[in-house]
């Protein structure tokens, strides 16, 4: 086994093929039955195969693109792999319940295959490695003969052609004539590999100053990352983030990486040495972190911040249950998740809601709102929940914040997607649930639900997991039980039961909300209300003027507090 290579090759395929014999006999002779089948990579192939016989669902765990790896390792001229590879693929995601990515590029990747599967972004952090013990460095630099100043810029990894060792060792030379004591070290690598680098490396002048340390025990890792100064990861192709990034992150160590989407889906200029992919770019990300160590110290505790923070086992865990849930929770017959599934429903949506000029001002005074009680708004990190296509999650992006959007619906986030994408603005959207949010305690500073616990199962399980992930203030809206949006939501509720296609949506009363959020140690710090007569009926009006006069008129008399709905909460923990 250990002589078969990394990546597509012919040794492989007995391999498989005994692989699916193995599986199919344990899945035959067993007394039990299974729930679901789970496979990786090009094992997919035998799972939604083995998936069907059984009539059990499929989980498929994408690590990689198998199109992208035919380039990847070398085999670039084989159109006809590539082709079969790529219908494989698509075979393997459509017969699947739900798919597990490692970075949001294969979710990309999933969704121009089909728009109907859930993903599950699920990142590698926890399987990255141990975290660097301090003072652990100094028994590597010793056997490798480096004194306790010596700078190191480490690399840790495989030697294919894709990770850019090349690149690397080109910038190394630039490195050298500003700091002859520099060193680079490489750990990885097969012996014929390590050769060929080695070679490499005497051609462009810096065998002198490149240390080949060859294939290491995972044990080892945290100590060879702790003797390091810089770490480096010159990738040059592909999209996956590398393994090792998240160990590198919690090393607290600087990091100079190429700006490529595979780094930028989860490094940034405040968490590294983003460089072009050039070998000038390495040598003046590496000389750079050098020249100041204390803002490289500043890179580094971000990184260990951002890995602290986002890439916890807690994470995991919970992303983990999300995939189960979708792969063997309900059929999710509730309304609200088949009626805000279709596409139809999702292209319609923001004209249905928004359009004409009540509607922009519902959405203008909705968005107004949402950035006072948020304010200062600049750095904040923000949840939304039932994002749906993303109007608000936009809009406090576009004032500064870090915002994730989330929604059951994947119809609803293509639009999300394709209006941020339209307006340039970095939002990243993912498919949640919010009666279960795979994100850990306290994760945000601020978790936003607009419109969406008037829809779900339980608004009340929905309510706790907001409370849950943010570690500031929780801002939630409805339509009160009190107000005349109750007889609106009547007449829906009727409506559909007739067998019409409406968004129905329930009525809540305000101290039933107010004490779920104190429940979960929130208090009330202000409650805001927007129409005394129903949104459809100013709409019908279709007069931004009398909708204002109107209810100009009814809030002189008291009416807007006694009546007004939708009723926006914010809470403070």
């Amino acid at each position: 086994m250990a002589r078969v290579k990394i990546g597509p090759s012919w040794s492989k395929v007995p391999l498989d093929l005994a692989l699916a014999l193995t599986a199919l006999g344990r899945a035959w002779k067993t007394t039990r039955r299974y729930d679901a089948v789970h496979s990786h990579e090009e094992g997919g192939a035998i799972g939604v195969w083995l998936a069907r016989l059984l009539r059990i669902p499929h989980l498929y765990d994408m690590h990689s693109s198998l199109p992208q790896q035919v380039a990847n390792f070398g085999y670039g001229e084989s159109t006809r792999l590539a082709r079969a590879l790529g219908w494989l693929e698509r075979l393997m995601i459509r017969r699947s319940r739900v798919v597990v990515v490692i970075c949001p590029e294969l979710e990309t990747a999933v969704r121009q295959v089909s728009a109907t599967v859930p993903t599950v972004l699920i990142e590698n952090a926890p399987g990255s490695g141990a975290v660097p013990v301090a003072g652990s460095g100094q028994a590597v630099r010793a056997s490798l003969g480096l004194a306790d100043g010596t700078p190191i810029a480490l690399y840790t990894g495989t030697f294919e052609a894709y990770q850019g060792l090349d690149m690397l060792l080109d910038g190394m030379a630039q490195v050298v004539r500003v700091r002859g004591d520099a060193k680079l070290v490489l750990v990885g690598g097969e012996p014929d590999q390590v050769a060929r680098v080695r070679e490499q490396a005497r051609t462009r002048g810096v065998a002198g100053a490149t240390v080949f340390v060859g294939r290491r025990p995972v044990e080892e890792m945290p100590a060879y990352l702790d003797a390091a100064t810089v770490l480096v990861s010159p990738r040059s192709t592909g999209t996956n983030t590398p393994l090792k990034i998240y160990q590198y992150l919690r090393s607290a160590r600087p990091i100079v990486a190429t700006r490529l989407r595979t780094h930028t889906q989860v490094l940034s200029d405040e968490t590294a040495f983003l460089v072009d992919p050039t070998p000038e770019g390495l040598a003046g990300g590496i000389l750079a972190a050098l020249a100041d160590p204390a803002t490289a110290e500043q890179v580094g505790h971000r990184a260990r911040q951002l890995a602290e923070t986002k890439y916890t086992d807690d994470a995991f865990i919970a992303k983990t249950r999300l995939a189960c849930d979708a792969l063997i929770g309900d059929d999710r017959t509730h309304y609200s998740y088949s009626h805000y599934a279709s596409r139809r429903v999702a292209e319609e949506f923001d004209a249905l809601r928004f359009s004409g000029p009540i509607g922009r001002y519902l959405l203008e005074s909705q968005q107004a709102l949402l950035l006072s009680v948020v304010a200062p708004v600049p750095g904040r990190t923000v949840l939304d929940v039932g994002t749906g296509t993303g109007r608000a999650a936009i809009g406090l992006a576009k004032a500064g914040a870090d915002v994730v959007g989330v929604d059951a619906s994947d119809a609803m986030l293509e639009v999300a997607r394709a209006r941020a994408a339209g307006e340039a603005v970095a939002v990243r959207f993912e498919v949640a649930d919010a009666h279960k949010l795979p994100f850990p305690d306290r994760d945000v500073d601020a978790a936003v639900s607009l419109r969406l616990i008037m829809h779900t199962p339980d608004w009340r399980q929905c309510v706790a997991e907001l409370c849950r992930v943010s570690r500031w203030r929780v801002i939630v809206d409805f339509p009160a039980l009190g107000s005349v949006a109750a007889l609106e939501s009547a007449a829906r509720q009727l409506a559909r039961a007739a067998g019409r296609r409406v968004e129905a949506y329930r009525v809540i009363p305000e101290s039933a909300v107010r004490r779920a959020l104190e429940s979960h140690g929130f208090r009330l710090v202000s409650v805001h209300r927007q129409f005394v007569l129903p949104i459809a009926l100013h709409k019908r009006i279709g007069s931004l003027g009398a909708t204002k006069a109107t209810e100009r008129a009814l809030r002189a008399v008291g009416l807007l507090r006694l009546l007004g709905s939708p009723v926006t909460m914010v809470a403070e923990r």
